[in-house]
């Protein structure tokens, strides 16, 4: 697959250039993002030996919702991401909430990181508690 470059790089538009390796980079990360670090152990607490099975159809149970946001990206040549998709379909007010929703997400996961490091970082250096 080759990328189409649909606008100009000086024109201030954005250039749909990544391709399908870094497509699956920028979607593995955000799906699961550090979260592997902290409940990969969680899981196998949980489940013993199933975790890698159990890891494996969570992945594949997400494969719809990432073939959906796929084939929604294909559809838009502007950017906004779930906002710009609910605006579309269900209007501003919808889109609003999505935002939002969105935003505090962002935020509520990065504390979750930043607690995770400080975690790790306690557990390497115990003499800094």
């Amino acid at each position: 697959m080759t990328a189409k470059h649909k606008a100009d790089p000086g024109a201030g538009q954005l250039v749909r250039s990544i391709g399908p390796w870094g497509l699956a980079a920028v979607v593995f990360n955000g799906m699961i993002g550090a979260g592997v670090f902290a409940l990969a152990g969680s899981v196998a607490n949980f489940s013993g030996s199933w975790a890698p099975l159990v890891i494996a159809s969570v992945g594949l149970a997400l494969l719809p919702v990432v073939l959906v946001f796929a084939a929604l990206a294909g559809l838009f040549d502007e950017t906004g991401g779930p906002f710009l998709y609910v605006n579309a379909a269900f209007g501003p007010t919808a889109a609003f909430q999505t935002g939002w929703v969105q935003c505090l997400s962002t935020v509520a996961s990065t504390a979750a990181n930043a607690n995770l490091l400080a975690d790790y970082v306690l557990r390497i250096a115990p003499a800094s508690r």
